[in-house]
């Protein structure tokens, strides 16, 4: 039970139940979902025959594949998905919620091609999300360039500071106790990084 709705079984439930709400604005409570202020009734549910479209496919998990090429990099997730016990008809894409920075880096399809992507359906504290089909993402990144320089070179007031902790690193060796197998690895890692 939720804030006034409720789902029961009539009866005991073995497999698989979805359920959804086709608008959050249901009980007309939301200031933030709703387009009136609240107490407002209910909105249509606006959203009610694109979830009926794909209420047969649901998820059980995916695969994200990560690639990068020169300064091209994406990230690809392949949709695990099984379809409700009495679906009928050809498979359906499963319907997933993608945030603005998906769409934003160009969210599309295994191939490049355009996924069908709802307006605005939901809003969380990260941001707006849509309703997207689509068995498998990708989502393109541009790579910052990383080399040894910096980009903008060292500012001329930090350049003394810089070459005193050179200096003052040219000279540093692990503690006896770690040559010899015995320091506490937590700091470890922080140690072989100052021998690099």
């Amino acid at each position: 039970q939720t804030d006034g709705a409720l789902l029961k079984a009539a009866r005991p439930i073995k497999g698989v139940v979805r359920a959804a709400v086709a608008n959050n604005c249901t009980m007309g409570r939301s200031a933030f979902h709703c387009a009136k202020a609240p107490p407002a009734l209910p909105e249509p549910a606006r959203f009610a025959d694109l979830l009926e479209a794909h209420h047969e496919t649901y998820p059980i998990g995916g695969d994200v594949d990560v690639r990068a090429d020169g300064d091209d990099g994406s990230v690809r997730i392949r949709w695990r998905t099984r379809r409700m016990p009495r679906a009928k008809g050809p498979p359906v894409p499963v319907l997933m919620a993608a945030m603005e920075h998906h769409r934003a880096l160009g969210l599309c399809g295994a191939e490049g091609e355009a996924l069908t992507h709802s307006g605005v359906f939901h809003r969380n504290i990260n941001g707006a999300l849509s309703a997207v089909a689509g068995n498998e993402w990708r989502v393109p990144y541009a790579l910052l360039p990383v080399g040894w320089h910096s980009r903008h070179g060292v500012a001329e007031d930090r350049k003394g500071a810089i070459l005193a902790a050179l200096a003052q690193d040219a000279g540093w060796d692990l503690p006896v106790n770690y040559r010899f197998g015995a320091g506490d690895p937590y700091n470890a890692g922080k140690m072989l990084q100052r021998t690099a």
